[in-house]
């Protein structure tokens, strides 16, 4: 059939019309080969305006790579029963500009059958180069983008280990990938068959394997394929674990293929593994920990997990937990503490994840008890609005840490109690040395209160300041330094009152550890020792005293433990038992074995004695190693436990020896007295006698004028002897009292001898002894006092004429040897025996022979001799062979140092001239001594006046007006002193010889009239010369 052109169409508006859409028409003459193109056909392909186009022409503008495109087209036009056809290709202008035509058209074949073939063909052209660019440009991004999601697969499916495999089922062909082929361990170009994939599996997995491999196969199934399981690596042996999956693809029934992936899990596999464990490990570890853990759903009210310590410790089951639901809080906590729970559960609503709290409250128990529990919560899920819908909690059992801070609030309690009532400061600081607490004991001592000083430097505030106002630095203070040094401080310190007096303290600081043992701060315990210092001060003076004391009274002191028998002692305790030293060991055996044998017992009887009374006192003797017995005075008492055993006794121990002899002394003094008395009675009695006698005699109204002068020297010899007697007690008083006063000058020896001589000589010529003196041939001179000299030597005189058997030999004997004069009186009397010795210059003493004799004296004559002796700085021995054969008395005295004495002569002038009389007054309540004083002046040439008591010598003297007045001291009324005041309170009294007459003749008597207003003191009886003198002294001036 031949193709006509159809002849309907305006060619003008048909190309104007194509014209306007771009589009070029053509025509192509298979047969010819010519191509006819319209004009925006050639503008498209890039030919001339005019003419035909053959097909070498058409197709050498055609882009190489797309002509066999055209060609293939040609082809199929002829062989297809399709005469329409479409084609993009590019044409290459002859710019060389490529662009891409869209060309659609119709083609009009001829024949039947297989002789079919395009004849000719028209179409139109289309300009899609900006078309196919913008599809090429999306098409290119969706390439690169298919290409980096293959590359991000592939990347993704090598870092998870990830292997893709595609199963050729009829083929049994299989694809691995490279991952799948490391899992195997088989080469990249090694084939891969269904027994390579099997033959690489662990055995024991093998089977399970094949099966999950037989269920995917079935067509009756959903075609999966899952499954675990262990590969081992052919060429290395490697065992690893494997997850693959797949899906079956099938076809008429039967399945073709299977795609999937198998994944390396080995190490999730050890994961799971791991996490298995953890599971099993965490839940040992909550069963084993020892408090409830749990998770609480605030939204439904209902614990939904516990541990197994849940049941454990409250007694209930799981299931019954469960059953409580939302009525949980309700049934078993406290009422108590309900409220305060549900504020705290609220709280948790505002808690951040991380943010935990904690809670106490109490539980009911299955027993019915309640539990005190201590929960700590955290947020551990929250609901879709945000806010936490269940927290995760661990509560511990602190019913016994309850029960201890029951326990501690009542030591606390006690505590404070104490502390508030003790009165020892108690102050605390923490690491920073600032005060957090304070008794009131310390408010008191500090003068501040505890708010005062809280959150301060303790230092700061109470011992900031030396006494001296000096600043005391805190690196210097011994109780600041017990927190740093770690170690307790003891001492004692001055603080400051708040009202700035400074007060003596005792501190103890020690530091205040935690429980690990690191300081935390410290507490100082202080006590105020104003009072004890005052106390110790006076204990120390006290023992200072009793230490002089004992020292003064050289005693000796001693403590024993009568538990262990072990004796503390002085060492003047040890020296009175004859050691140097304090000896190592000492208990009362050792005291009993240093004493006399017979005072043994006597120690022993009042150790018991004091064990049973609580006192001990004795008096032992004890044999010294060396020296004589000594008597030793043991004091003390008992001392006793709570069951009143006697555990300790003390006491001291004195020397007694030299009182013991005391008190021999005065038991023989005592004797001495009485014979004393017995003497002084005897020898006053002596001379009384012939004064009697020679007084009757003188009253009788006929005696011859020779008796009369006879009996008036026996009177006066006989007073002499009286006086002398009372002078030598007097005298020796004077001596025992130191009150003797020596009237020393230069004296001759000689002359001192021959007074002395003079005295004794009517003793020594009545009994007719024989006297010899031998003096030095050169004079001696003396420092001394002559009388009482001469007196010493008479009076040993004396006692060698009384003791000496009538015509026997005394002599007396003065030699000069070395500086000493020495004077020996001997005689062949009756001698001493040997223990007269000690005793024959005390007072009272005599030897026992001459207590016998008639001429035995007072006793005192040698304690005076020996007394006048040492005044003179000299010193007097006695010696004898024994009775019968004399003794000897030595006096031995120091010569005068320097150039010796001239003697003065003293001229005695012509005879006196006669002595006008005086008015004298005389008062004495003695009628008898005042009477014969006055006749006795009278025959003087004096006037004297007499009064027997003061107030009537007061007004005799306002008259009489008298020159001298003697005064007796001793009168009733009014005694001597307080009328001598009277007389010189008295203007005409004020000039008047005052004279004492009284039987007082000590030191204070003369002294205390002196105060009176007396002149002169005399002791009675009055020595008439004595008295003469003191009137002619008085007329001289």
């Amino acid at each position: 059939m031949t193709a006509t052109p159809r002849q309907d169409l305006d060619p003008y508006l048909a190309d104007s019309a194509l014209e306007a859409a771009g589009i070029g028409v053509f025509e192509i003459d298979f047969a010819s080969g010519r191509h006819r193109l319209c004009r925006r056909a050639r503008a498209l392909w890039g030919l001339a305006s005019d003419g035909d186009v053959t097909r070498e022409q058409f197709l050498a503008a055609v882009h190489p790579d797309d002509r066999p495109r055209l060609d293939e087209m040609s082809v199929a036009l002829d062989a297809s029963g399709n005469s329409c056809f479409e084609i993009v290709h590019r044409v290459v202008r002859p710019d060389g500009e490529i662009r891409w035509i869209k060309c659609r058209g119709h083609a009009t074949r001829v024949g039947a059958g297989e002789g079919v073939r395009a004849v000719r063909c028209i179409g139109a052209m289309l300009d899609v180069t900006r078309r196919i660019e913008t599809e090429m440009g999306e098409r290119i991004a969706a390439q690169r983008t298919l290409e980096s999601t293959a590359t991000r697969l592939d990347l993704a499916t090598r870092a998870a280990g990830i292997g893709i495999h595609d199963y050729d089922v009829a083929n049994d062909s299989i694809v691995w990938d490279d991952t799948l082929r490391r899992l195997w361990a088989i080469g990249p170009s090694e084939p891969v068959t269904y027994a390579t994939f099997a033959g690489g599996v662990h055995p024991d997995d093998r089977s399970d394997v094949e099966a999950a491999v037989r269920r995917a196969m079935d067509p009756q199934g959903d075609g999966r394929y899952a499954s675990e399981f262990r590969v081992r690596g052919r060429s290395d042996g490697q065992e690893r674990w494997v997850a693959a999956t797949g899906q079956t693809y099938f076809e008429a029934g039967r399945p073709v293929r299977m795609v999937g992936t198998a994944q390396d899990v080995t190490e999730s596999r050890e994961l799971r593994d791991a996490l298995r464990q953890t599971e099993e490990l965490t839940r040992r570890v909550t069963d084993a920990v020892p408090g409830i853990l749990y998770v609480y759903d605030l939204e439904e009210r209902r614990n939904v997990w516990g541990n197994r310590e849940m049941e454990d410790m409250l007694g209930y089951t799981r299931e019954q937990i469960v059953a409580m639901s939302g009525q949980l809080l309700e049934t078993l906590l406290h009422p108590a503490d309900l409220e305060r729970y549900t504020a705290h559960l609220q709280q948790q609503l505002a808690l951040r994840d991380d943010e935990p709290v904690d809670f106490e409250y109490r539980m009911r128990c299955a027993n019915g008890e309640w539990l005190w529990l201590h929960s700590r919560e955290m947020v551990f899920r929250r609901g879709r609005d945000g806010r936490p819908a269940q927290i995760v909690g661990a509560a511990m059992n602190i019913q016994e840490i309850k029960r201890a801070e029951e326990r501690v609030a009542e030591s606390e309690r006690r505590l404070n109690a104490v502390l508030d009532n003790t009165t020892a400061a108690i102050f605390l600081m923490d690491d920073r040395q600032h005060c957090v607490y304070m008794n009131a004991a310390a408010e008191r001592l500090a003068g501040y209160t505890l708010a005062e000083t809280q959150g301060r430097p303790l230092h700061d505030v109470i011992h900031h300041t030396r006494p001296d106002g000096c600043p005391y630095p805190l690196h210097e203070c011994p109780i600041d330094q017990a927190f740093p040094a770690q170690n307790q401080m003891q001492g004692e310190e001055v603080f400051v009152h708040r009202d700035g007096s400074f007060y003596p303290v005792a501190f103890t600081a020690s530091p205040v550890r935690d429980r690990d043992g690191p300081p935390v701060g410290t507490v100082i315990e202080v006590r105020d020792i104003r009072a004890e210092r005052a106390a110790a001060e006076e204990l120390r003076t006290s023992r200072e005293q009793l230490q002089f004391t004992l020292e003064s009274a050289e005693l000796g002191t001693w403590d024993i433990d009568l538990r262990t028998n072990r004796m503390n002692r002085t060492l003047r305790h040890d020296q009175f038992f004859g050691h140097a030293e304090l000896q190592p060991d000492w208990t009362l055996a050792t005291t009993e074995q240093h004493l006399l044998p017979e005072d043994r017992q006597v120690f022993r009887s009042a150790v018991e004695r004091a064990l049973q009374t609580g006192r001990i006192d004795v008096e032992v003797r004890v044999s010294r190693p060396q020296g004589p017995v000594r008597w030793l005075a043991l004091r003390g008492r008992s001392y006793y436990d709570e069951y009143g055993r006697p555990v300790r006794m003390s006491g001291v121990i004195a020397d007694v020896t030299a009182r013991q002899a005391a008190v021999e002394a005065l038991k023989e003094a005592d004797r001495n007295k009485d014979r004393f008395l017995a003497i002084l009675s005897h020898e006053l009695r002596n001379p009384l006698a012939p004064i009697r006698t020679a007084a009757h005699v003188l009253a009788q109204p006929d005696v011859a004028p020779e008796q009369c002068r006879s009996a008036r020297q026996i009177i006066q010899r006989q007073v002499v002897h009286m006086a002398g007697l009372l002078d030598d007690l007097l005298d020796l008083a004077r001596v025992t009292q130191s009150k003797l006063e020596l009237k020393r000058a230069c004296v001759s020896l000689a002359e001192v001898v021959d007074a002395a001589v003079e005295a004794a000589r009517p003793v020594i010529e009545a009994r007719q002894h024989e006297l010899a003196l031998e003096l030095p041939p050169d004079e001696v001179r003396l420092d001394a006092d002559a009388l009482r000299l001469a007196q010493v030597l008479s009076n040993l005189l004396n006692n060698a004429a009384k003791y000496t058997d009538p015509g026997g030999r005394i002599r007396l004997a003065a030699t000069v040897v070395d500086g000493l004069v020495r004077i020996v009186v001997e005689d062949n009397g009756i001698g001493l025996p040997l223990d007269a010795r000690d005793r024959l210059f005390t007072m009272f003493g005599q030897a026992n022979g001459a207590q016998g004799r008639s001429e035995g004296g007072l006793g005192i004559g040698l304690a005076l001799v020996k007394g006048l002796v040492d005044l003179h700085g000299g010193r007097i021995e006695a010696h004898s062979d024994g009775p019968g054969r004399g003794s000897s008395f030595l006096v031995s005295l120091p010569l005068p140092s320097g150039s010796a004495h001239s003697l003065e002569s003293v001229d005695g002038g012509g005879a006196a001239a006669a002595k006008p009389g005086r008015r004298i007054l005389i008062v004495d309540d003695n009628h008898d001594a005042a009477d014969a004083l006055a006749m006795l002046l009278r025959a003087l040439g004096h006037e004297p006046r007499v009064a027997y008591d003061g107030a009537t010598a007061l007004q005799l003297a306002s008259r009489f007006r008298p020159e001298f007045a003697l005064l007796d001291i001793g009168m009733p009324e009014m005694d001597g002193h307080e009328l001598a005041r009277r007389l010189r309170n008295e203007p005409w009294g004020r000039t008047m010889h005052l004279a004492a007459l009284t039987g007082w003749g000590q030191d204070e008597d003369r002294e205390r009239a002196y105060r009176s207003g007396f002149d002169r003191h005399f002791t009675k009886p009055v020595d008439p010369a004595e008295l003469e003198a003191l009137l002619d002294d008085a007329q001289a001036c």
